[in-house]
């Protein structure tokens, strides 16, 4: 398949998606948002990921290249393209399909394991294999139509609408990037806003190398499985 990876913020890159896109043999098509990019026909892409982002959804005069990007998603979820929204990626998601953003009442910073809403769902059940790095302060009411796949104790954590999937979990994550969120001082009022001990979290994520693997394995292993099939069946028709 060809991807294609919209990159909203330079700290939080493709990471362990691009590993295992390239073990899978899929061609990954890097477009940077934040550095001016501009994106091209969702109709070029068998496939689109969309990455994190310090910013909010809501953001649009600071950050203008969401105002295209939200469209761009409605877009590409009219068509029937696979979409995959990461953390903000899957806010982003969200809010153009309908639902509305807003600033959580308190941070989500933890390395845990989902709860499943849907059983019979296999990108769900691959969440739930295994602890992923949750690093937010935003959440949202979800749009018309939308499944919740899986929860923590107070977030919806995915969710599937249409072609889409958004995942407020970091799956892409190395555990060099979350270390380097967690130390960062612009992630302070985040990590303290959550009530976490920051050096706790330091040595949970430190140990978690092998835990952050084998979810991004088995969770991109479902995700392409399942675009490949949708890419399959509007071949067919």
């Amino acid at each position: 398949m060809r991807i294609l990876v919209l990159e909203n913020d330079p700290v939080v890159p493709p990471g362990r998606l691009a590993t295992e896109a390239a073990t899978a043999g899929h061609e990954i098509v890097m477009v940077r948002l934040h550095q001016g990019d501009r994106i091209d026909d969702a109709g070029h892409y068998d496939a689109i990921v969309v990455l994190g982002g310090g910013m909010g959804s809501y953001e649009e005069d600071a950050y203008p290249f969401l105002v295209d990007e939200k469209q761009f998603l409605v877009e590409a979820v009219d068509r029937g393209v696979p979409v995959l929204g990461l953390c903000l990626g899957s806010q982003l998601l969200a809010d153009a399909l309908g639902g509305r953003v807003y600033l959580a009442d308190t941070p989500e910073v933890q390395l845990c394991r989902a709860e499943i809403e849907v059983e019979d769902d296999p990108v769900a059940m691959a969440l739930g294999s295994t602890d992923a790095l949750l690093f937010h302060r935003d959440t949202f009411v979800l749009p018309p139509g939308a499944t919740v796949l899986a929860k923590t104790t107070d977030f919806i954590h995915a969710f599937r609408i249409g072609s889409g999937v958004g995942v407020q979990a970091h799956p892409e994550v190395t555990r060099d990037t979350a270390l380097a969120w967690i130390d960062s001082p612009e992630s302070a009022d985040i990590v303290e806003g959550a009530g976490v001990d920051r050096a706790e979290l330091r040595a949970r994520v430190a140990g978690a190398e092998e835990a952050l693997s084998d979810l991004a394995t088995s969770f991109f292993s479902a995700w392409f499985a399942e675009a490949e099939s949708l890419l399959d069946s509007s071949v067919a028709t």
